[in-house]
């Protein structure tokens, strides 16, 4: 017996518990205002977008349950932070399990098929990532096994993290004070979004800061050493509380989107030797108030220093011959 829209769902009263094994598909998907849901436990499959973008408040898996199906638990509720795995569980489907405020998964130590450490969904014998919360936070230790860490790298970039520590065995990825690198520290991935500190000096061993290395950091302060030689796309993007940065002498290219949002940033001294800006490189920056230009900049983006309520007030460009603009695909001369 189901009410929809009620703000409870449970088995009919004149059922005995646990009578129900079957469910359908997205049967009770997209219910607006249901907020309890409780199995059988006799049920062995969650099927397909059965509770999909449900508010629930809190959601419980039968230790009958074996399958859980694509979109068989995305939901739409901030108040389920933490979703434990019945040990009998054998396959969970990919996206198969979603909350906006999820922090962690625990996995019955007993269960065959899959294990978790600090919070994210491992195959059992921990060489691959399966799933991460949508909220995983602070410090998280990476196991030497674990394969596939660079697959997906937006589940690091999007989360509140203190640290990312890479097991010392680990193949092709290491770690320094929290902050994530390639196995002998010349790329430089990901700098933890909540990690404490307000100035950063970056290894002298990083040739490459990667996409979005630093996006959406507190940093106050960055320098970077001339072994710098390649940015890549949004590597500092919404950085609000950037004041100062030391760019690499050695690179050729500031790129697409690179300071994007930066709103503190009030000086930009662009090193001699850059030969491109990118497009929206600096947009955003409303406080940016000087940027200098050297006389090697040969191409700059649409958009690279647009910005509304701007206090740019002086450009200083040495190049002889004006750069030419670029929107990413075609360019133009001024």
């Amino acid at each position: 017996k189901v009410v929809w829209n009620a703000i409870d769902c449970k088995v009919d009263e004149n059922r005995k518990e646990g009578e129900i094994t079957y469910l359908s598909e997205s049967i009770f998907g997209y219910s607006e205002n249901l907020t309890s849901f409780t199995f059988g436990n006799k049920v062995k499959t969650i099927p397909s977008g059965l509770c999909r973008d449900l508010p629930l408040q809190s959601i419980s898996i039968p230790e009958s349950v074996e399958t859980i199906e694509e979109f068989a638990l995305r939901l739409s509720s901030r108040s389920i932070t933490e979703i434990y795995i019945p040990a009998g569980v054998k396959l969970i489907e990919k996206g198969a399990i979603r909350s906006s405020n999820l922090e962690k998964f625990i996995v019955d130590k007993d269960n065959a098929v899959y294990a978790s450490q600090d919070g994210i969904l491992y195959t059992k014998d921990f060489s691959k990532i399966l799933e991460v919360p949508s909220n995983l936070k602070g410090e998280i230790n990476i196991p030497a096994v674990t394969e596939n860490v660079l697959e997906d790298k937006y589940w690091w970039k999007d989360n509140p993290l203190t640290a990312i520590n890479i097991a010392e065995a680990h193949e092709t990825l290491s770690s320094i004070d929290g902050v994530l690198f390639n196995k002998d520290k010349t790329i430089l991935y990901h700098y933890p979004n909540l990690k404490e500190g307000e100035k950063y000096i970056v290894p002298s061993t990083v040739a490459t800061i990667d996409t979005m290395a630093f996006a959406n950091m507190y940093l106050k302060e960055l320098e970077m050493s001339d072994n710098v030689t390649k940015i890549e796309l949004a590597a500092f993007y919404s950085m609000p509380a950037l004041e100062k940065i030391q760019l690499s002498n050695s690179i050729k290219e500031i790129p697409h989107a690179a300071f994007m949002y930066s709103e503190a940033l009030e000086t930009i001294v662009i090193p001699e030797g850059v030969e491109s800006i990118g497009v929206g490189a600096f947009m955003g920056c409303e406080n940016l108030s000087m940027a200098v230009i050297p006389s090697t900049v040969k191409k700059i983006g649409t958009e690279a220093f647009i910005m509304q309520g701007t206090n740019l007030r002086n450009v200083y460009c040495y190049a002889t011959t004006p750069p030419i603009m670029s929107d990413g695909e075609s360019e133009y001369k001024y």
